[in-house]
C-alpha cells in the first residue's frame, strides 16, 4: 500500500502540464438542468426496460422482498448499469440548483428515486458515488472549506448507515431490518468498517504471489478488452478468471464467493512489484492531468461537475482490483458528463445554443 501511495504521488507530482481550457464558459446555468434531466431520464428508462417495466416495485427498500424478475440475455447487463447514468444526471441537477437556487424539486426527486433504489439493490458503491459527488460539488461551487466537526458528525452517521445495509441488505430486495435485532449503534459503525477485511485479502495476494500462485501478466488488460462483448457472442472469454482463480486459492472455491482486493494486489497479481509502481504511477499521472484540467476552468460549473464525479470515482479504482469491471463502470457512471461536454462544444461551434437556452427556461 505504501509503495503504490508513493507511485500515485510521483507520478502526481512529475506531471506538471497545464491543463487545456474547455470553451464553454458563457453558457447558461439552465444547460446544467436540460442535460442533467436528460441523463436521468436515459439511465432511469434503459433500468426500467431492464425491469420488464416493474421498476416501481423497488423503489421501496423496505417493502421489495419479492425483487422483480429482469430482463436475460446477452446485452441485459448493459441495461442494469445503464442505471449509473444517473449519477452524472443528479450531480448536474445539483449543481444547477446550488448555482441558480432554481430546480430545487427536479434533484430532490431524483435523488429520492435514485437513493430508494440503490439501497434496495444493495450496492453500496452507487450511494458513495452519488453523496461524495454532491458533497464535491457543493464545497467546490460555494469555494468553502468543508466544516471538520460537522464533516465527522456527516461521516460517521454515513458510516453506520453504511453498516445497517451491510447487516440487513439482500442485493434486488432490499433491507430486512429484523437482522438488526440485537444491534446497536456501534454494531453498525463497526458493520459499516467492514470494507477494509479487503486489505487482508489484498495483503494474501502479496503472500501467496508468485509462490503458490501465478503471475497473470496481462490478462487483466486483454480481459479488459473482451469484457464489452457479451457472454452469449463469445462465451469463451472468461473476464474474471484470473480474479476467481487467485481468490480461490486465497478461500477455497468454497467460501471465496464475493471477496475482493484491492487495485495494488491486482498490479501486484499482473506483474509483481513492477506494477504496484507503474499502476500507481498511472494513476497519479491521470489525476494530476485532471487537476489542473480543473484547475484552469474552475469557475466552469460544468468542469466542476465532471471534475467532482471523477475524483469520488477515485473510490471504485481503489476499492476493487478488478480492471474490467472498473473499466465497464468508468464508461457508465463517469464518461456521460464527458459526452455533454463535448455536445456543449460542438453546439457551440454550430451556434445553434439558442434553441436550448431559452427552451422552458
Amino acid at each position: 500500500a505504501l509503495i503504490s501511495l508513493l507511485s500515485i504521488s510521483i507520478g502526481f507530482n512529475l506531471n506538471n502540464q497545464s491543463g487545456k481550457v474547455v470553451e464553454v464558459f458563457n453558457f447558461s446555468d439552465y444547460l446544467l438542468s436540460y442535460y442533467g434531466r436528460m441523463l436521468f431520464f436515459i439511465g432511469f428508462g434503459a433500468f426500467t426496460i431492464s425491469t420488464k417495466g416493474n421498476v416501481g416495485k423497488l423503489l421501496n427498500p423496505l417493502d421489495a422482498a419479492d425483487g422483480v424478475e429482469k430482463i436475460t440475455g446477452g446485452f441485459a447487463n448493459y441495461l442494469n448499469l445503464a442505471l449509473n447514468i444517473i449519477i452524472p444526471g443528479i450531480a448536474l441537477l445539483f449543481g444547477y440548483y446550488v448555482r441558480t437556487k432554481k430546480g430545487k424539486w427536479w434533484f430532490l426527486i431524483t435523488f429520492t428515486l435514485a437513493f430508494c433504489l440503490f439501497v434496495t439493490l444493495g450496492f453500496r458503491y452507487r450511494i458513495v458515488l452519488l453523496v461524495g459527488s454532491l458533497a464535491i460539488i457543493y464545497y467546490l461551487l460555494k469555494q468553502k472549506r468543508p466544516n471538520l466537526i460537522w464533516s465527522t458528525i456527516c461521516v460517521f452517521f454515513f458510516i453506520s448507515f453504511m453498516g445497517i445495509m451491510n447487516l440487513s441488505r439482500s442485493y434486488n430486495r432490499g433491507l430486512d431490518l429484523t437482522k438488526l435485532q440485537g444491534k446497536d449503534t456501534r454494531g453498525y459503525y463497526e458493520s459499516g468498517l467492514q470494507e477494509a477485511k479487503i486489505f487482508q485479502t489484498s495483503g494474501a495476494v502479496l503472500t501467496l504471489v508468485p509462490d503458490k500462485h501465478p503471475y497473470v501478466g496481462l490478462r487483466p488488460v486483454i480481459a479488459t478488452l473482451l469484457f464489452p462483448i457479451p457472454s452469449a457472442i463469445y462465451t469463451e472469454k472468461n473476464s474474471a478468471d484470473y480474479l476467481f482463480s487467485v481468490l480461490d486459492t486465497i478461500y477455497s472455491k468454497k467460501y471465496s464467493k464475493g471477496a475482493a482486493f484491492l487495485m495494488y494486489a491486482e498490479h501486484f497479481l499482473a506483474l509483481g512489484w513492477f506494477g504496484v509502481v507503474i499502476g500507481g504511477f498511472a494513476i497519479g499521472w491521470f489525476f494530476r492531468k485532471l487537476w489542473n484540467w480543473y484547475l484552469i476552468n474552475r469557475f466552469n460549473p460544468l468542469i466542476t461537475v465532471a471534475y467532482a464525479i471523477t475524483v469520488i470515482y477515485l473510490y471504485v479504482i481503489i476499492s476493487r482490483g478488478y480492471l474490467p469491471q472498473v473499466t465497464m463502470l468508468f464508461f457508465f457512471t463517469v464518461f456521460p458528463i464527458y459526452l455533454v461536454i463535448n455536445a456543449i462544444k460542438r453546439k457551440f461551434r454550430n451556434h445553434s445554443l439558442k434553441k436550448i437556452y431559452y427552451r422552458g427556461a
